[in-house]
């Protein structure tokens, strides 16, 4: 499996969100039992990672040393051991199923940009790690 665009479980039937598409509205808790709606993130990025990718492991470190961690949401699938060292990291991250399934990603690492009205404006596959920045980026 290409290490930069592993594949969720169990989500391959998705057709996916479009650039354009609404988001859809998810609430859910972040591992420090916050409460995170969809709604907190327009205008902000959503980084789909998955444990077991070690691209999306990288992709989190780096992640972290931002300085405006609110402007980003990690959403992971559920995984067993692993969600405990969640909570060492200062960005929110959520874990669902359901809220992957939501936005139909099949590959990870994928970072969606949502505009200010909760518009999906961009949708990017991670191909390689020295494009990590500037698809961080908010132009």
């Amino acid at each position: 499996m290409d290490k930069f665009t592993d594949k969720i479980p169990s989500t391959s039937d998705l057709a996916g969100i479009k650039t354009g598409d609404l988001i859809p509205k998810f609430k859910a808790k972040n591992q420090r039992n916050e409460i995170i709606l969809s709604s907190n993130y327009y205008g902000k990025k959503l980084v789909f990672l998955s444990d077991e990718c070690g691209t999306c492991v990288e992709v989190l470190k780096r992640m972290s040393l931002y300085t405006n961690l609110n402007d980003f949401l990690v959403i992971k699938s559920i995984s067993f051991g692993d969600s405990l060292s969640d909570i060492e990291y200062p960005i929110s991250i959520i874990r669902s199923k359901k809220i992957i399934k939501l936005f139909g990603v099949v590959k990870v690492p994928t970072i969606m940009t949502v505009n200010d009205a909760g518009r999906v404006s961009g949708i990017d596959e991670l191909t390689h790690m020295d494009n990590l920045v500037s698809l961080l980026r908010f132009s």
